[in-house]
């Protein structure tokens, strides 16, 4: 099966929200081994001096916090800095040839292949496919590609059932 479709800003835009609202889970995980670790340091070496742990604490979540927020905003910034000067090479045609196997996918000169086993998670909303591949790669697929419910039920089968949302 082959989709050609042009991916445009506002698919980019849906992505993004998208992997900002999953992300959180990750967040909650990380904020939890920070307490825990913040907890074991001010148990150990702040024990007589609870004040100092306290201020200590709230330094090191304060760090995180601010480390967090930094690194959050000026990703969403480039990403949207490339979208608005018209840098974004995603921006325009696509084409994905499927097969039982996995799928190439085809933006302008660049052609990549993925095995359907390198796909670790699928986001499908009302609208889109987000395939997250291996550790940093995405793929996303405007459900409007589709021209038939056929392709899109082929499609839904060829894809892992692990990792779904």
């Amino acid at each position: 099966m082959e989709l050609s479709f042009e991916l445009t800003t506002e698919d980019l835009d849906a992505f993004y929200r998208h992997a900002n609202a999953s992300a959180w889970g990750l967040l909650l995980f990380e904020w939890g081994l920070v307490v825990v670790g913040l907890l074991v340091v001010d148990y150990f070496f702040f024990r007589k001096e609870p004040v100092i742990g306290i201020v200590v604490n709230a330094a090191g979540i304060g760090l995180y916090v601010a480390k967090k927020w930094r690194k959050r905003h000026v990703q969403h910034d480039r990403n949207v800095r490339a979208l608005v000067d018209g840098r974004s090479s995603l921006i325009g045609p696509h084409r994905l040839k499927m097969s039982p196997e996995g799928y190439e996918h085809e933006v302008g000169a660049a052609r990549v292949m993925w095995r359907w086993k390198q796909v670790t998670h699928v986001m499908e909303t009302e609208q889109h496919f987000f395939l997250r591949v291996g550790i940093a790669g995405a793929t996303i697929i405007p459900k409007r590609a589709f021209s038939d419910p056929s392709q899109l039920t082929w499609f839904r089968n060829a894809l892992p059932v692990t990792g779904r949302s």
